[in-house]
């Protein structure tokens, strides 16, 4: 048995996941070790349960409160992740799932699990961070691409122009008053290639 145990401690250590439990009748929580862990708690004794509540993240605890409210009146298993801010205040993602624990048919406490899961959530945040990135560069590289097609078609209309001005040029008398208006054509042509 205390082998057991001890294979049981050793593997929700690796597993990051703690079991908790509410019982309604004397509004007690009881916590395995892992659970003091995510919160960085000392000591034996769990704070209460409305003290616990308030180590998850104001913005996460009406849905926490929701969750094992609507598992209470439905008689459903509830499964949520949600911010914890720990006793050194540093901020962890938990998943829990947990089920309403009856007595008579009347709800009595509640049992669950809580898993450290924040690896997986900076990885995931870490990764969409990278997809926004490669998005921002395949639109960077089809600007590219798109400018470089235009700049391309561009000195090709270019050098349409500076042709036909060079045969204007060529075909017309030396004293012909539009050989200066090609000579500015082809002055521009040749400004706006470079």
């Amino acid at each position: 048995l205390r082998e057991n145990e001890e294979r049981l401690r050793e593997t929700s250590r690796i597993a990051k996941v703690g079991g908790w439990e509410i019982d309604f009748e004397g509004n007690t929580l009881a916590w395995t070790e892992e659970i003091f862990r995510n919160y960085e708690l000392e000591g034996k004794t769990p704070p209460s349960v409305a003290d616990s509540i308030l180590f998850y993240h104001e913005e996460d605890r009406d849905r926490v409160k929701q969750a094992v409210a609507d598992a209470v009146a439905h008689g459903e298993n509830f499964d949520f992740e949600a911010r914890l801010v720990t006793a050194k205040g540093n901020l962890r993602w938990v998943r829990a799932i947990g089920s309403v624990l009856y007595r008579d048919g009347n709800p009595v406490g509640v049992r669950g699990m809580q898993q450290d899961i924040t690896d997986r959530k900076l990885a995931e945040e870490a990764q969409e961070r990278l997809q926004i990135q490669l998005g921002q560069a395949q639109k960077l590289d089809s600007i590219g691409r798109l400018a470089g097609g235009v700049a391309h078609d561009f000195n090709n209309m270019l050098g349409v122009i500076l042709g036909h001005a060079e045969m204007a040029l060529q075909s017309i008398d030396e004293d012909h008053p539009l050989r200066s208006d090609i000579r500015g054509i082809m002055h521009a042509a040749e400004h706006s290639a470079e």
